[in-house]
């Protein structure tokens, strides 16, 4: 996984996580930011859409992004 992540990071361009999460069907995320770390982070609106299809693509999945509560390991 996060080798997968890391791959992700480098075609994006744009630091990204694997992040613990509390959900029943996921234990990790793949995250561009924490609550600690969004305003450095945050990207505008365009390139932040563009890192948002570039991860669906690359995962193969349709899900939208979410917001998920920090579990600490």
């Amino acid at each position: 996984m996060e080798a997968t992540v890391k791959h992700l990071d480098c075609i994006s361009g744009v630091n990204l996580y694997l992040e613990p999460v509390s959900h029943p069907d996921y234990g990790f995320i793949v995250a561009r930011y924490s609550k600690y770390s969004w305003y450095h982070e945050e990207l505008a609106e365009r390139p932040e859409q563009m890192v948002i299809d570039l991860i669906r693509k690359e995962l193969n999945v349709d899900d939208t992004p979410q917001w998920h509560h920090y579990v600490s390991p």
